[in-house]
């Protein structure tokens, strides 16, 4: 355990009396080194509640493992949200009997944190792609397939499913392939020369609208350097049916958990 980079510690006999490595002690913030041979919960007195059930479960015998435990620390002097992965392994004595737990963890707070504004950014998005006055579309991988659509694009080609389904792709050749949506879809391919970087079209369902009828704008969403990873559709209102399209719900849009 002495030797290991992984954070580790012992909670050792009827006290729970705390051991650790050098790559544990960053945890314990301002408590170490003070923590160092003193029992586990008067290091960590907030942290009773949710892990002391854990423990006494391995003190009888039962590993435990967690892979996010969510804890408010005091460490350093003032309450701060933390997020662990452990495992709880318990050591038997001599006779057989837990006189011991062995703790292997690792802290997930930055990850747990940035994965939450992610997240917050991307709903962000969509409540401003909802809010839009012309349909969008959000277009993945080869196979164009649909990621989010906002009401807006529903009001214009009607109710159905969407999300995780492709639309019309049109090759240079002319050709088409499978649908479920609107067509002139430029190709997304490996060599962003192919095309150029927007493209101009009249989606099928526009063509049941009153005139004028809106025009669509393809933008090639790139990924890397060589690969294009979808294409972002916008379209200008068209009048009478988008502009009624119904308010968002709670969640606005269509979109799902990988979208946009």
């Amino acid at each position: 355990m002495l030797s290991s980079r992984q954070p580790m510690f012992i909670a050792w006999g009827a006290d729970r009396t705390l051991v650790y490595n050098d790559s544990y002690a960053p945890m314990l913030g301002a408590r170490h080194p003070a923590a160092l041979g003193r029992p586990f919960f008067e290091t960590w007195p907030e942290v009773r509640d949710e892990v002391g059930s854990p423990m006494n479960r391995v003190f009888a015998g039962d590993p435990v493992h967690m892979d996010d435990l969510q804890l408010t620390l005091h460490r350093n002097g003032y309450p701060e949200e933390a997020h662990f992965a452990f495992s709880y392994t318990p050591v038997p004595g001599e006779d057989g009997s837990v006189i011991g737990l062995f703790c292997a963890c690792t802290e997930t707070t930055r990850q747990v944190l940035t994965e939450r504004k992610a997240a917050s950014e991307r709903q962000r998005q969509q409540a401003l792609l909802q809010q839009m006055p012309g349909f969008v579309a959000v277009l993945r991988g080869r196979e164009h397939v649909l990621e989010y659509v906002n009401d807006a694009y529903i009001a214009v080609a009607g109710e159905r499913d969407y999300l995780g389904r492709t639309v019309i792709r049109r090759h240079r050749a002319g050709a088409s392939t499978r649908t479920t949506t609107p067509d002139a879809c430029p190709d997304v391919g490996p060599r962003p020369t192919a095309f150029p970087p927007t493209h101009t079209a009249v989606p099928s369902q526009a063509r049941r609208l009153a005139a004028p009828e809106p025009s669509c704008s393809y933008v090639f969403l790139t990924e890397t350097a060589r690969y294009r990873g979808g294409v972002f559709v916008m379209a200008r209102s068209a009048p009478g049916r988008v502009a009624n399209s119904p308010s968002p719900g709670p969640s606005g849009g269509r979109p799902n958990a990988a979208s946009a």
